[in-house]
């Protein structure tokens, strides 16, 4: 229906072809809908084809896959939406999105989580005899190298394989779980599974595992793999290491019995002079001191110390001098050498030297100024006091005793 004389025409849906699949409700016949479209700028078409861009359906008829259904479903263009995205339209007065209203996405979801759901079942059933891989994933060390590990040997018939995995969990702090798979032929469906340890445990346990598996079917220890690469051992599996500039892990020392210590080989070559024994003890060098508080000028050598510290101490024994010799001895223990380890056995005394001088002071406090400055105080009023009275004496004594006034103090303060 055309709108009326005078009336501004709606264009909520314009551009909007719209056809339904079948029943919808009590209001909303065929005829209802398309008189909505005419008052929303829309047009409606009693078939489903190329022209229609929406096509109104139940979650059941499109389950069905009613005629209508399928026919749009030929079309990508065509959204198949439910009523409630036409009636919103109408209600807002705006053209909505179809994604929220599209049945096409809710059954694209419901697939995803269905197999999602599959998924988790399979790796739960998977888990059983291996490992969870929804979980887990394959250890990757610092190289970046996967510990994904193919081995091959060559069986009677076909090529025989193992495939070794040390896992690692999504979750934190991190588990680890080794295991491995034998296949006795290509495309083997039922691999054999080898897990030792029932439940992930830490790196260093699991690792160890995956290392000894490694030696038992190769014949090599794995820090030896690159070394060794290639070397085949009778009834042995091989291992091949990645190509190409691929990381190829970390590489640890090798094994104990491959260490062997050099020697010198004096069957060929010129005979070398023994070196001459003795049981002199080495002589020791002079070793700088290090003064921690003091310039570069002030350093010593420790034998000078050593020496005069020791004159020292045989002229205060004759003396009887022991409060000398104890801060003499106090000197030479605070002493510590360039050379002198930092740790170890040899470290316990290793303490920061102070060489004291006479005529350093330890820092005052805070009291103790203040009490110094309250007698400097008392001994200049003192002093002050003292001063004057010298300074008056001799006036007192004119005026008190004229006898003894020598200089003729009296006239002049008479006068």
């Amino acid at each position: 229906m055309a709108p009326r004389k005078g009336e501004k025409a709606v264009t909520t849906l314009k551009n909007c072809t719209v056809a339904i699949a079948g029943h919808l409700g009590d209001e909303w016949s065929s005829e209802s809908v398309e008189r909505w479209c005419s008052y929303n700028g829309a047009t409606y078409s009693n078939i489903v084809d190329a022209d229609v861009t929406h096509l109104l359906a139940t979650p059941k008829q499109f389950k069905d896959r009613v005629s209508a259904v399928k026919a749009a479903l030929q079309y990508k263009k065509t959204h198949i939406v439910t009523k409630d995205w036409f009636e919103d339209c109408l209600t807002k007065k705006r053209h909505l999105k179809e994604t929220p209203y599209s049945l096409k996405e809710d059954e694209k979801k419901a697939n995803a989580k269905k197999r999602r759901e599959e998924k988790a079942q399979k790796a739960m059933e998977k888990a059983v005899d291996f490992v969870n891989t929804t979980t887990n994933h394959i250890y990757r060390d610092s190289t970046y190298f996967s510990y994904e590990v193919l081995l091959t040997r060559q069986g009677e018939e076909h090529v025989e394989r193992y495939v070794l995995y040390l896992f690692e969990s999504n979750a934190k702090p991190h588990l680890y779980h080794f295991a491995a798979k034998f296949y006795k032929k290509p495309r083997d469906s039922h691999p054999g599974i080898y897990r030792p340890s029932q439940t992930a445990k830490r790196f260093s346990r699991e690792f160890a595992e995956f290392k000894e598996f490694f030696r038992q079917k190769t014949g090599l220890h794995w820090d030896d793999r690159i070394a060794k690469a290639g070397t085949v051992l009778e009834g042995k599996f091989q291992y091949q290491p990645p190509t190409g500039g691929k990381p190829v892990g970390i590489i640890a020392n090798p094994s104990p019995q491959d260490k062997t210590i050099p020697t010198l080989d004096t069957s060929t070559g010129p005979d070398l002079p023994a070196e001459p024994q003795s049981n002199k003890k080495p002589q020791v060098q002079p070793t700088e001191v290090i003064d921690l508080t003091a310039s570069p000028k002030r350093k010593l050598l420790i034998e000078d110390i050593i020496q005069q510290t020791g004159k020292e101490k045989r002229q205060r024994l004759d003396n009887g001098d022991a409060s000398s010799l104890t801060r003499d001895h106090k000197r030479l223990k605070n002493t510590v050498t360039k050379d002198t380890p930092l740790n170890g056995p040899g470290a316990a005394r290793n303490i920061p030297i102070v060489i004291e001088d006479d005529h350093e002071r330890k820092p005052k406090t805070k009291g103790e100024l203040k009490k110094e400055e309250a007698d400097n105080l008392e001994k200049l009023v003192s002093a002050e006091l003292e001063l004057r009275q010298k300074e008056i004496r001799p006036f007192v004594d004119a005026i008190f005793n004229p006898e003894k006034d020598e200089g003729g103090i009296q006239g002049v303060i008479l006068d």
